[in-house]
C-alpha cells in the first residue's frame, strides 16, 4: 500500500510595516538610467540599514521595486530632484505644540494663497533642544508642472507612492548630527545634471536651509554659484567673520575634491552621520550613493517624516476620468497615439457613416427608380397647387364682400370679375335711389350721390379692395343715379370686421325693411284651439275643417286668428280665419274644404286622408295676387303697402308664372315700393 505524500502548504509572507524602501533615481534627459535604493527598518527613533544596491539601465527602476518586495518593505519612499523643489522657512514664536501647528497652518496659508496643490505641499516645525527659543519650520512645494521621475507600472497606484524632497533628508542629517553632540554641522547635496542645489546647516542655535537652481554646464561657473549661494545663505545667519571665512574655504576644499553628489564640509563629516543608525557601510561611496536616503530614513522618526508625504495625484482624481486622461495626454508618446487616432477617425468615420447610410436606404427603398418618379411627380402636383393657391380668386367671398359694401338704396345690376395675373380687377354697375333709413344709428336721408360716396368707402375700409374708382351719371326723372366702380382686389381672403349696417348675415336685409319674422304658433296649439270650436258649437264648420285639413297637410299650423269675420262683416261660424288671406279667399277655401270633406265623408273614405292629398295637389299650383289698381296703390298705408310687397314678392318668385304675370308681379312690385317710400317720408 503506498502512502500519500503530505501536500505542501504554501506560506504567503507578508511585508514588515517597519520597513520603508527609499528609491533615488538620477534622470538624464527624462529618461532614469539609474537607481539607488536603500531598505531600513525604523522602530520608534532607531533606524536600522537592511539592505542597499544599485540598478543601471532603462529597467532599473523595475528591478529596484522587485528587490524591494524581496526585502518586504511595506512602504515605499522616492526621491525628487532637488531642482524640482521649491523651500521656504519661516519663523515662529515659541509655544505649544499645537500652537505651532495653528501658526504654521495660517503662515503656510498666507505664502501659498491656494496656489499650490495641496498634495504637493508639506511643512513641519524643525526639532529643537531649547524649545524656549523661536522655532524655525520648513515648508516644501512640488509645483504641479513637475512630474517627477517616471515610474514604471510595476509602482502600482501613483496615488499610493510618496515623494520625499532632498532638503528634508539633509535637515534631518543636520539636526541629528547636532542633537548628537556636534557643535556645527553642513549637508550641501549638488545635482549639475539638473543644475539643482540642497543647503542644510546649523551650530545648534540658528539654521540655513535653502534650495536653488545655477547652471551646471560649465565646471567653473558651477563651482562659483555653488559658493556664492551658500554665502549669501551664511550671511542671513550674521555669523562671526572668521567662523564665516572658516566655512567659505572648508567649501571650497570639498567642492574642488567632489564638485557633484553629497558634501559634508565642517563638522565631524561621515564619522557623526554613521552614529545615525546601524547599518552603515564606511566607504565614501556608500555615503555618495545612499547619504541622502538616509537622511530619508532618519527624517521618518521625527516630525520632519510629514515632509516626505508629497504625492503626484490628488485621491480625488481616481473618480474624475477626465482628469485622468489629461494626465494620460501629458506623456508624448500617448499624446502622439491619440492624435494619429483622432485623424484617422476624422478620415474614415464618415465614410463609414456614409456608407451605413446608403446601405440603410438601399434597403428601405429597393426600387430607386419608381420612388424618384413618384418625387417628381409630387414635386409637380406641389407647384401646380401653389400656383392655384397664389393666383386663384374666391369668387363667392368677394361676391359676399361686396353685397356688404353695399348700403341698402344701391341696386346692384352687374358684377365683373377679370383675373389679371395675380390681382383681379372687379367692375360694378349699380343705381341709387333716395331712401330713408339707419345709418350709424342714426334715422337720417341719403341722396344717391351720398350713397354712391358710402359705398366707395366701405369698399376702402374693407381692405379686400384698393384703387377704387367712381364714375356717375346725372339723376334721372325719378331721381335714380346710375354709377359705375372700378377696383382691384388687394387681400381676397381678408375677413373684414363690419359694422352692424353692413352685416346682413346678424340682420337680413327683409328685418330691416319689414321688421322681424312673426312667430307662428305650433300645430298643437291649433289642434287645442279647434277642438275647443267644435266643443262650443257641437258640429264642425266648413271653416274649421277647411284650417284642419291644412293644418294636417302640411304637417304645421296655418296662422289662424279667433277673431277674423268674413267679407260682410259677420264672423265665421267655427270663429277662425286664415291670416295672410282676405275674407273672400277664407270664404272661398273654406267652402271647398267643406264639399270636398262632405263628398270624402259620403264615399266612406277617412277625411284626414283625403284632405291631406287634396292639399298636396293644389300645393303644387301657384298662388298669385289679383291685379292691383294705381289707385289702390295710392290709397295703402304703410302697414298695407308692406303686406303688398311681401305678398307680391312671394308670387313673383314662384315657379310656373307666365311671362305675363311675372311682367305685371314686377310693375306691381315696384309701384307698391315707391308708395312705401313715399308713405315712410
Amino acid at each position: 500500500m503506498a502512502l500519500k505524500r503530505p501536500k505542501s502548504k504554501q506560506v504567503k509572507v507578508t511585508a514588515d510595516p517597519a520597513r520603508v524602501a527609499i528609491f533615488a533615481p538620477r534622470q538624464v534627459k527624462g529618461s532614469v538610467t539609474r537607481c539607488d535604493a536603500l531598505v531600513a527598518s525604523i522602530v520608534g527613533t532607531r533606524v536600522e540599514c537592511i539592505a542597499a544596491e544599485s540598478w543601471e539601465g532603462a529597467s532599473c527602476l523595475e528591478e529596484a521595486h522587485a528587490w524591494a518586495e524581496q526585502q518586504l518593505a511595506a512602504r515605499k519612499v522616492v526621491l525628487l530632484d532637488g531642482a524640482e523643489v521649491i523651500s521656504r522657512t519661516m519663523a515662529l514664536p515659541p509655544a505649544s505644540p499645537d500652537q505651532l501647528e495653528m501658526a504654521l497652518r495660517l503662515q503656510v496659508e498666507n505664502v501659498l494663497l491656494g496656489g499650490a496643490a495641496r498634495w504637493r505641499t508639506s511643512a513641519a516645525v524643525l526639532p529643537t533642544n531649547d524649545p524656549d527659543r523661536e522655532r524655525v519650520a520648513l515648508m516644501v512645494d512640488w509645483p504641479v508642472a513637475s512630474a517627477g521621475p517616471p515610474l514604471p507600472s510595476c509602482f502600482g497606484d501613483a496615488r499610493e507612492v510618496l515623494f520625499a524632497p532632498p532638503i528634508a533628508a539633509l535637515a534631518a542629517l543636520t539636526l541629528g548630527m547636532i542633537a548628537r553632540g556636534s557643535h556645527e554641522s553642513m549637508c550641501l547635496l549638488l545635482q549639475r545634471a539638473s543644475g539643482g542645489i540642497s543647503l542644510a546647516y546649523s551650530n545648534g542655535i540658528k539654521v540655513a536651509l535653502r534650495t536653488a537652481l545655477e547652471d551646471g554646464t560649465d565646471e567653473a561657473a558651477w563651482k562659483e554659484a555653488v559658493v556664492r549661494t551658500v554665502t549669501e545663505s551664511l550671511l542671513m545667519l550674521e555669523l562671526p567673520d572668521a567662523a564665516l571665512e572658516q566655512l567659505i574655504a572648508s567649501l571650497r576644499r570639498a567642492i574642488d575634491e567632489q564638485p557633484d553628489g553629497l558634501l559634508l564640509p565642517c563638522g565631524n563629516g561621515w564619522t557623526a552621520v554613521a552614529d545615525l543608525a546601524t547599518g552603515i557601510g564606511e566607504r565614501n561611496e556608500w555615503q555618495q550613493r545612499f547619504g541622502v536616503a538616509l537622511g530619508c530614513a532618519v527624517a521618518l522618526t521625527g516630525s520632519l517624516g510629514r515632509l516626505l508625504s508629497l504625492r503626484l495625484k490628488a485621491e480625488a482624481e481616481d473618480a474624475q476620468w477626465w482628469l485622468r486622461l489629461l494626465r494620460a495626454l501629458e506623456r508624448p508618446p500617448v499624446a502622439t497615439k491619440l492624435g494619429i487616432a483622432a485623424l484617422l477617425a476624422l478620415a474614415l468615420v464618415p465614410m463609414g457613416v456614409a456608407r451605413s447610410r446608403l446601405a440603410y436606404l438601399e434597403w428601405k427603398v429597393p426600387d430607386q427608380a419608381l420612388l424618384r418618379a413618384q418625387m417628381d411627380r409630387a414635386d409637380k402636383e406641389r407647384q401646380i397647387y401653389d400656383e392655384i393657391a397664389r393666383q386663384a380668386t374666391p369668387m363667392t367671398k368677394l361676391l359676399g364682400d361686396i353685397a356688404s359694401c353695399t348700403p341698402e338704396g344701391v341696386e346692384v345690376t352687374a358684377i365683373s370679375i377679370d383675373q389679371q395675373g395675380q390681382q383681379s380687377k372687379v367692375d360694378i354697375q349699380a343705381e341709387a335711389v333716395k331712401v330713408d333709413g339707419k345709418f350709424e344709428g342714426k334715422n337720417v336721408t341719403m341722396e344717391p350721390f351720398q350713397l354712391v360716396n358710402l359705398m366707395q368707402q366701405w369698399l376702402r375700409e374693407s381692405k379686400v379692395f384698393e384703387k377704387i374708382e367712381k364714375s356717375t351719371e346725372k339723376a334721372d326723372s325719378n331721381g335714380m343715379v346710375s354709377f359705375n366702380l372700378t377696383m382691384s382686389v388687394k387681400d381676397p381672403v381678408r375677413h373684414p370686421n363690419y359694422k352692424e349696417d353692413q352685416d346682413f348675415a346678424a340682420k337680413s336685409l327683409r328685418e330691416r325693411r319689414y321688421g322681424p319674422r312673426p312667430t307662428e304658433p305650433s300645430a298643437s296649439t291649433v289642434a287645442s284651439t279647434v277642438a275647443s270650436t267644435v266643443a262650443s258649437t257641437g258640429a264642425p264648420t266648413a271653416a274649421t275643417t277647411a284650417t284642419t285639413a291644412a293644418a294636417a297637410s302640411t304637417g304645421g299650423a296655418p296662422l289662424v286668428d279667433p277673431t277674423a269675420s268674413n267679407a260682410d262683416g259677420t264672423a265665421t261660424e267655427s270663429g277662425l280665419a286664415v291670416l295672410g288671406t282676405s275674407a273672400p279667399a277664407q270664404a272661398a277655401d273654406a267652402a271647398a274644404a267643406a264639399s270636398s270633406a262632405g263628398r270624402r265623408a259620403g264615399s266612406g273614405r277617412a277625411p284626414g286622408a283625403a284632405r291631406t292629398r287634396e292639399r298636396s295637389a293644389d300645393s303644387s299650383k301657384p298662388s298669385v295676387p289679383a291685379p292691383l289698381t294705381d289707385a289702390q296703390i295710392e290709397s295703402m298705408t304703410e302697414a298695407e303697402a308692406k303686406e303688398a310687397v311681401g305678398r307680391i314678392a312671394t308670387a313673383k318668385n314662384a315657379a310656373g308664372l307666365d311671362d305675363e304675370t311675372r311682367d305685371r308681379l314686377k310693375r306691381e312690385f315696384d309701384a307698391v315700393m315707391r308708395r312705401l317710400r313715399e308713405v315712410r317720408k
